[in-house]
C-alpha cells in the first residue's frame, strides 16, 4: 500500500483547558488585479482493476463534551449525473451508476417499476465496502409524463432495503419529482425514505 500523508494541528499544552491547534489547507492568494485564488483540491488515489479508487473521507472528532461538525462555509455544490431512462420499460434493478449519478428521468408511456438492488449489492459491489452504518444515498426521481396523463414511476425495493414510509410515498406522479434517502443502518441493510 502506499504510504499515508497527514496534516496534523499541533497538540495542546498539558493543563485543564489547552485546545490543539488547527490544521489548514489553503489555496494560493492572487495578487494581480482580476486573479481568481487557488483552488484546494483533496483526490482520493487512483484504483487499480477491480480495486476501488480512494475515498475522501472527512471526520469530526467524536470526543470531547460535545461532538465536532462538518461545516461549509461558502455555497455547497454536489456533483450529478442524470440517467435519462426509457419511459417504454420497468428497471429491474437501477444500476450502480444510476444511484451514484443521483438524478433519474423518464418520460413513462405507462405505470413503470424501478426496482432498488439488494442492500447486499449496493453496500458490497457498487460501494466496496466504503459506505458506513448512518451513511445516506441520495436519488432523485423526475416523471416527465405529461399532467393528467395518470403514468407513474412506482419504486420497489429487494433484499437488504426496508422502506420506511407509506406505498403511496413510492410512487412519482406525472409531471412531478421526488427525492428518496438510502440510509444505511447495518451491513447490506439500509432504510429507504421519502423526504421531498
Amino acid at each position: 500500500a502506499g504510504g499515508t500523508a497527514a496534516v496534523t494541528g499541533g497538540a495542546s499544552g498539558a493543563g485543564a483547558t489547552g485546545n490543539g491547534g488547527a490544521a489548514s489547507l489553503v489555496g494560493g492568494a492572487a495578487v494581480s488585479t482580476n486573479g481568481a485564488g487557488g483552488v484546494v483540491n483533496v483526490t482520493g488515489g487512483v484504483g487499480v482493476g477491480t480495486g476501488a479508487g480512494g475515498s475522501v473521507v472527512i471526520t469530526p472528532s467524536a470526543t470531547g463534551g460535545i461532538a465536532g461538525v462538518i461545516r461549509a462555509a461558502g455555497n455547497f455544490v454536489r456533483n450529478y449525473t442524470r440517467s435519462a431512462v426509457t419511459g417504454a420499460a420497468d428497471i429491474t434493478p437501477i444500476t450502480a451508476a444510476q444511484l451514484r449519478g443521483g438524478i433519474m428521468s423518464a418520460n413513462p408511456t405507462a405505470d413503470r417499476t424501478w426496482t432498488f438492488r439488494t442492500g447486499a449489492l449496493i453496500d458490497g459491489t457498487d460501494f466496496a465496502g466504503l459506505l458506513s452504518n448512518g451513511d445516506a444515498l441520495e436519488l432523485n426521481v423526475i416523471n416527465l409524463a405529461a399532467a393528467a396523463s395518470g403514468f407513474e414511476i412506482i419504486l420497489a425495493v429487494d433484499a437488504g432495503i426496508t422502506a420506511i414510509t407509506s406505498a403511496a410515498s413510492l410512487r412519482v406522479t406525472e409531471d412531478t419529482q421526488a427525492r428518496f434517502m438510502l440510509h444505511k443502518t447495518a451491513a447490506n441493510t439500509f432504510d429507504l425514505f421519502r423526504v421531498q
